[in-house]
């Protein structure tokens, strides 16, 4: 059978600013105020999406709101959080320095918020090739499955830590509450490493290493 092409209608694609004013006022209607300059628009001729981080102490956080339109300019998603922040108290950090050594265990990884990220995440990040179909000596494409089998060699790599920034990161507890604790980003080379939390030792119980 055949199927008609789906044409793009950018014409009814809302713009940013009007994205940003919808999304001002969506958000609002259920409880969640926010300044049309903290929203985040991405879109193209298939469709448009605004999100926004709840903010703690000025400081966007992982928890976000987004709403998204189809090519025909239709509201096609909104997603939020019934939350709010509670103070749970002062606790002790480890320094910058102490944390790094953090990042080579995953049990103190924390999440940041999309803005953080897209700050952070050098875009010109090394991408790895997709290996090729193996090849038999002939230069014939042959079947992976009967191929002998080629062990990887790992390649060290070297990676300097030249900047820390202090942040908030989203970690979760063995009962899945939702916990915003202090943490660091590390730069290395203009590129951001995975964030870790810097609660003392001892503060958060850790599951098994494995």
């Amino acid at each position: 059978s055949n199927y008609a092409e789906q044409k793009p209608t950018p014409e009814l694609v809302p713009t940013a600013a009007e994205a940003r004013a919808e999304a001002v006022r969506i958000f609002k209607s259920v409880g969640f105020s926010v300044d049309a300059k903290d929203i985040r628009v991405n879109s193209d001729v298939w469709g448009a999406w605004a999100s926004a981080s709840m903010q703690l102490n000025g400081e966007d956080t992982p928890i976000e709101y987004s709403v998204s339109w189809s090519s025909i300019g239709k509201l096609a998603s909104v997603s939020g959080h019934s939350a709010k922040f509670v103070d749970k108290g002062e606790f002790k950090t480890i320094s910058a320095k102490d944390a790094v050594e953090r990042i080579a265990d995953w049990r103190y990884a924390g999440s940041i918020s999309t803005s953080a990220y897209e700050k952070y995440f050098s875009q010109q990040a090394q991408i790895e090739p997709y290996p090729s179909t193996p090849t038999t000596k002939d230069g014939v494409d042959g079947d992976a499955s009967l191929m002998p089998a080629v062990e990887p060699t790992p390649t060290p790599v070297t990676v300097v830590i030249n900047e820390s920034v202090k942040t908030h990161v989203m970690i979760w507890d063995s009962l899945g509450n939702t916990w915003l604790v202090p943490g660091y980003i590390f730069i290395a080379d203009g590129n951001y490493v995975s964030p870790v939390f810097s609660l003392e030792e001892g503060v958060v119980a850790l599951p098994p290493k494995q």
